[in-house]
C-alpha cells in the first residue's frame, strides 16, 4: 500500500512538472497573433457584459447566451463590430464560453481551449473582467 502511494506521488509530480513545462500561449512570451486572440477574447466579453445590461430594460432579466444573442441590444452591438456568433463553443475560435444566468445575476467565462495553459477571462453582473489561470500553472498574466 505505501509503495502505491508513492507511485502515484511520482506520477502526480510528473504530471505537473510537464504541465508546467508546457508553453502558455498568454504568457511574457505571447506573439502578436496571440495577443491579438487575447485582445478580441477581452473584447467579446466587454460586448456580453454590455448587451445583458442593455437588455435588461427589455427582458426585465439577465438571459442566456442564445437568447441574447436574439436581443436588440445584441444586434446593435453587432452592426457597431465585428460578428459574433452564438453558441456555447464558437464564440472566437478556439475559445469556449460558458454563461450561467438565474435572471437576477449571470456569471460568464471565456476560455482558451487551445492554450495548454488554459488562459480564461471571467466576469459577472458587476461587469468587472478578470483574467486567470488553473491553480496548478505557474503563470504571470501579461497586460
Amino acid at each position: 500500500m505505501g509503495h502505491r502511494f508513492f507511485q502515484l506521488l511520482g506520477m502526480i509530480a510528473l504530471f505537473c512538472t510537464a504541465a508546467q513545462a508546457q508553453q502558455c500561449l498568454h504568457d511574457k512570451n505571447e506573439t502578436e497573433q496571440q495577443k491579438q486572440r487575447r485582445f478580441d477574447a477581452v473584447n467579446a466579453v466587454r460586448r456580453i457584459n454590455t448587451a445583458e445590461f442593455s437588455n435588461m430594460p427589455d427582458a426585465r432579466k439577465f438571459v442566456p447566451f442564445t437568447e441574447l444573442t436574439k436581443s436588440a441590444s445584441w444586434k446593435k452591438l453587432n452592426n457597431e463590430a465585428p460578428k459574433l456568433t452564438d453558441g456555447a463553443i464558437g464564440i472566437l475560435p478556439g475559445f469556449e464560453l460558458r454563461l450561467s444566468t438565474d435572471g437576477t445575476s449571470y456569471s460568464l467565462s471565456l476560455t482558451d481551449k487551445s492554450d495548454p495553459c488554459m488562459f480564461t477571462l471571467y466576469s459577472n453582473d458587476a461587469g468587472i473582467i478578470f483574467t486567470g489561470y488553473p491553480i496548478d500553472y505557474l503563470t504571470i498574466p501579461t497586460k
